[in-house]
């Protein structure tokens, strides 16, 4: 039976599926005892929508993310990413997939530290082989388009926290992903900057549709941006 999701506004007739996931599990051995943090779970998400993954903790959504983002496989089931089965992918296929197809943002931003704004966008575009000023220019742009033109060459350690957050927003979008998935990307900010992030998200999509973001919140605040939010509950869709 197909699982049903929250809609905050209609689909659009005819629009691509970006994903589709059939009976997927995933159950993790600890010990002697099976946890099952995914029960069978159908779901597919269209291309350019803005979907929130919701629940407490332990529910089961960065599980969920994390088979998303081609970063885990699953117990059982299949997950269609495009034209890929992700289960069938080979790991080259998946560290392709990744580095090309899904950009990451993340709650502790994991910028490198030794690494200023713009080379910390640079180093995301190693699997792309442009010329290096192309790539320069590129990353200026992507830097300027989060408002951080005048703060390119900081260090991390010399920017707040929203600051590093749209430096790691920068560095997702580096390589013009199909997708964009975030885990809890507003979790160390405080209410003023999550707003601000959050509205620099959807900004980023309307100046492209085709641009899917997938995040993963608790926060009640967060869900409301998007336009399908899906409700998680002890491994199944609520």
């Amino acid at each position: 039976m197909t699982n049903i999701v929250e809609k905050t506004t209609e689909e659009t007739s005819g629009t691509q599926e970006l994903y589709v996931l059939k009976d997927v599990t995933r159950a993790y051995q600890m010990g002697n005892n099976k946890i099952n943090a995914l029960k069978p779970i159908n779901l597919a998400i269209k291309k350019g929508d803005f979907v929130s993954l919701e629940g407490p903790s332990g529910s089961g959504k960065s599980t969920l993310l994390q088979l998303l983002g081609a970063l885990d496989s699953p117990s059982s089931g299949s997950i269609q990413f495009m034209d890929k089965f992700l289960e069938q992918a080979s790991s080259n296929m998946l560290t392709s997939i990744r580095a090309q197809q899904i950009g990451f943002i993340f709650q502790q931003f994991n910028l490198i530290p030794t690494l200023n704004a713009i080379e910390n966008v640079l180093i995301a575009m190693v699997p792309i082989k442009d010329s290096n000023s192309a790539k320069h220019t590129k990353a200026k742009e992507l830097l300027e388009k989060v408002g951080l033109a005048e703060r390119m060459t900081h260090l991390p350690s010399k920017l707040s926290g929203g600051e590093q957050q749209r430096v790691a927003i920068a560095r997702a979008l580096a390589n013009s992903p199909e997708v964009l998935i975030g885990d809890e990307p507003t979790g160390n900010l405080d209410s003023e900057t999550s707003a601000q992030v959050m509205d620099l998200l959807q900004n980023l999509q309307n100046e492209n549709s085709n641009v899917t973001i997938i995040l993963a919140t608790h926060n009640p605040e967060v869900s409301e941006f998007a336009r399908t939010r899906i409700k998680l509950k002890s491994g199944q869709i609520a």
